[in-house]
């Protein structure tokens, strides 16, 4: 374990070239943690088996990362699945798959622990096992292999993972985790074995180490009996309150563009809703909330140390916080007001919709909300104990359209226990009825999912529709919809099959998911990467018959996953899905009486509300209507400067749009007054000058700022440079004249240097060009540019130009009226090479006079 790290560095940086969006795999981002190794006793790998723009948004993966670092002798670092081109090369290359803080090879990590978050990701755990260079099976692992642990929602259902996990921590991390790395550690010191650590650590309430529990299969039973028939089930350790929790205080700011692109602060965790079909809902009971005060602290810190644009109040039922109204007055009072920052929230239940919370979730910047009937009937509605009625949902939609919205999202599912054509058709009635409230300008766009039954709900036994019928039902409302004006989106119904395939499939199913691995299949999650008949052969030769694997299970058979406890007694799971036969809804625990799911413990473990605010309401809020009025008249900006900066190392594979992105961020952090345009949604009035091909070093890049204060250049720079990430710098400041030309009409030419990088050198050799040899202007060279190829003379696109046995010098002309001719262009017509065989440097520029 935690062998010295390999040098994979100068390795990645040919790689890099070569792939799409090379920033997934830079590291370096602020907020990213560096210690001193001769003071780090421990080292663990968060994995997670999906991208890293879908990981870097899960807020769970930097909790983790928080929580792990806290402790000075443990080093927690991360690693994402590679996309299928980054894969190929490192299999190609023979390079293992790395952390992004040090580079350090997977299996030279003592602990690699995996997040599970959805059952699609289950071919992203064994590739990245297999390409970090450890035993894809538990039971093939040694002393000399790093531990493989696994948490997150699929740890309450295990087994399909496990014969590929050591360990499996269920329940809440803060609670259980640095307990575990205790254990763990200890461990290593004394140079115990694998076994005896995996024994101490199953000793932890929380822990299920799947070796030590055998499976005893058959059609109608899956039973997990434990080999020293010690007790079960595996209790979750629950956090019995979120006051003083551990959160990220400076979380990681990723420099390229990733799924949710801003501040996430969990204001309550668990929901008592109690919707029959959500497993969320049941696995994460009971509802926790933190104080007021703290998730405004913690929102204030997070936008001070990111820079975001965006703060997102996280919860599975964010209305039913009891403080959301004060928590909006004053996040809008200070956060937003101060920082043009945006307030978002999930999904909010349509009968929480208040005037008064609306009126204070609005900004003129968002246009956008997001409700979920699920169901288009009562009656159906009533089955999954929604709670909701038409008149409710109707009645919200009205009021969010009347206060200024101007899109509205909606959620419905298909196939839901005892789902009939009738309650479809409820769906297009309910959908035309809410176009007719919205009028033909707003945006309407509806989601349709398919059911899926979760472990631990009350529809845990019934059957899933297959494929056939899910395309059925799809295309029954898609022909209902297709003339109303509204964007549909269907989930793939063979992803959905392969869903519900492994959410209630036993140890039999790891069998499937190695086999679709070895057949190819990764990021099954993604529409465009999901390879149905693959997936379809591995199941054959599994001999698993995905028919069978939806079909409803006895109310009396064992389960995959009854060994692991919710808190929640099957006896109440059985009582909700009787009375959803029957239609009968049950109350939550926060408006009515308990309904006496026992997951709470008296004394110890029960429903936690937010304290009382003590600070005094906020004015009441203007009007949307107003808001916009304020929101366009942006300060007149009073001083403009261009920076000039510089791209090198690893920094020259961040894109050109990420960079906007990565200054106004830095700008923001470092407390310059940054001037907005006008309008409902006011941008920074950046400008950039021509974008740089990635792979490109540069010492001349530059950006134009408008401040609303004038400032001393120098302290602008001095400012920013902190806030930039490593490679990136601003070298020089200067302040421009007013009515001052733009960078892109004021650039003459750009001078760059190739240079064949040494492994290259000695297989290829460049025609010398003396310099009095002209020759080169007369040639042609052709360009594409959206899918439109043009020929045009060299002379025309260059000013300069020069070959030596190593490298080549070349001017590229700029004209504010087309493109410039790229680099990697000049560089493949010219030698005949690929570009990626080279080092590249923007050398100079020069400026129209």
């Amino acid at each position: 374990m935690n062998n010295p790290v390999i040098d994979l560095a100068t390795h990645l940086e040919s790689l890099l070239t070569l792939v799409e969006k090379p920033a997934r795999y830079l590291g370096g981002e602020l907020g990213a943690i560096y210690k001193d190794d001769s003071k780090v006793s421990l080292y663990v790998c968060l994995a997670f088996p999906d991208l890293y723009e879908v990981g870097m948004s899960h807020l769970g993966l930097q909790l983790l990362y928080e929580l792990i670092n806290l402790n000075p002798r443990m080093w927690a670092e991360r690693a994402f699945l590679p996309q299928s081109d980054m894969e190929a090369l490192l299999r190609r290359e023979k390079l293992p798959l790395f952390s992004l803080e040090t580079k350090r090879a997977l299996s030279d990590f003592d602990v690699v622990g995996f997040s599970l978050q959805y059952e699609l990701c289950a071919t992203g755990v064994v590739a990245m096992l297999d390409l970090g260079r450890i035993p894809i099976f538990s039971k093939e692992r040694s002393k000399s292999n790093p531990l493989v642990i696994a948490g997150g929602p699929l740890a309450y259902q295990p087994e399909p993972f496990a014969d590929f996990i050591d360990a499996f921590l269920i329940g809440d991390a803060e609670e259980l985790l640095p307990e575990f790395l205790e254990v763990v550690q200890k461990a290593k010191a004394q140079g115990n074995e694998r076994e005896d650590l995996l024994k101490e650590a199953a000793k932890l309430s929380g822990v299920y180490v799947p070796s030590f529990h055998k499976p005893h299969l058959t059609d109608n039973r899956s039973e997990i009996i434990h080999k020293d028939k010690a007790s079960l089930p595996i209790k979750r350790r629950v956090l019995s309150s979120l006051a003083g929790a551990v959160f990220p205080r400076r979380p990681i700011v990723p420099n390229m563009q990733v799924v949710h692109d801003r501040l996430s602060v969990e204001i309550m965790r668990g929901c008592l809703r109690g919707c029959r079909f959500c497993q969320a809902g049941y696995i994460y009971r009971p509802q926790r909330e933190r104080p007021v005060n703290e998730v405004v602290k913690l929102a204030e810190e997070g936008l001070s140390s990111s820079g975001y644009e965006e703060i997102s109040l996280l919860s599975l039922s964010s209305a039913d916080y009891s403080g959301i109204l004060p928590l909006l007055k004053r996040l809008k009072k200070g956060c937003a007001a101060t920082q043009d920052v945006t307030i978002s929230f999930p999904s909010i239940r349509v009968d929480a919709l208040r005037e008064d919370l609306l009126n204070c979730a609005k900004t003129a910047k968002r246009a956008g909300f997001t409700i979920a009937p699920e169901a288009g009937t009562q009656r159906l509605r009533n089955v999954i104990n929604k709670g909701l009625s038409e008149e409710q949902i109707l009645g919200g939609c009205r009021r969010i359209f009347e206060m200024g919205w101007s899109r509205l999202k909606l959620y419905f599912m298909i196939g839901l226990p005892t789902e009939t054509d009738e309650d479809l058709a409820g769906i297009v009635d309910l959908i035309v009825k809410i176009r007719s409230l919205s009028g033909p300008r707003r945006d309407l766009s509806c989601t349709i999912s398919t059911f899926v039954p979760k472990p631990h709900t009350p529809f845990q036994w019934c059957e899933q529709i297959g494929e056939e019928e899910i395309v059925r039902r799809q295309q029954l409302l898609l022909g209902e919809l297709k003339n109303l004006r509204v964007k549909l989106r269907f989930h793939d119904p063979f992803s959905t099959v392969i869903e519900g395939v492994l959410a209630r499939g036993d140890r039999r199913a790891s069998a499937v998911i190695k086999r679709a691995f070895e057949l190819g299949c990764r990021l099954d999650a993604w529409p465009d990467k999901l390879q149905p008949e693959l997936w379809r052969q591995a199941m054959s030769e599994a001999g698993l018959c995905p028919h069978a694997a939806l079909k409803a299970r006895p109310l009396e058979s064992k389960l995959p996953w009854e060994h692991i406890s919710t808190g929640i007694s099957k006896d109440f799971l059985l009582n909700e899905w009787q009375r959803a036969q029957t239609e009968v809804t049950t109350k939550d625990c926060i408006s009515g009486p308990c309904s006496g799911c026992q997951v709470c413990v008296p004394g110890a473990l029960t429903n936690l509300r937010s304290p009382a605010d003590p600070t005094p309401p906020a004015p009441q809020l203007e009007t949307l209507q107003h808001n916009a009025v304020l929101l366009s008249q942006q300060p007149t900006p009073l001083q403009n400067l261009r920076l000039r900066y510089q791209k090198k190392g690893l920094a020259r594979f961040h894109a050109h749009l990420d960079l906007a992105k990565i200054f106004f961020r830095a700008a923001k952090r470092a407390r310059l007054p940054i001037a907005y345009s006008n309008g409902f949604n006011p941008q920074p009035r950046f400008s950039f000058g021509p974008p740089l091909q990635l792979g490109i070093e540069s010492s001349f890049e530059f950006v134009d700022i408008a401040l609303v204060k004038a400032l001393n250049p120098k302290s602008v720079l001095e400012a920013l440079n902190p806030e930039l990430p490593d490679g990136i710098c601003v070298l020089e400041a200067e302040e421009l004249t007013p009515g001052s030309a733009s960078i892109q009409a004021s650039l003459k030419d750009q001078s760059y240097e190739a240079v064949l990088l040494p492994q290259h050198q000695t297989k290829h050799a460049l025609i010398v060009t003396p310099p009095q040899d002209t020759s080169w202007r007369t040639k042609r060279i052709l360009r594409v540019r959206k899918n439109k190829t043009s020929e045009m003379l060299w002379e025309e696109a260059l000013s300069d130009f020069s070959m030596k046995p190593q490298r080549l010098q070349f001017s590229v002309r700029c004209s504010p009226d087309q493109p410039a001719l790229k680099p990697f262009e000049v560089i493949s017509a010219a030698t005949g090479l690929d570009p990626a065989l080279f080092n590249i440097h923007k050398s100079n520029v020069s400026w129209r006079t």
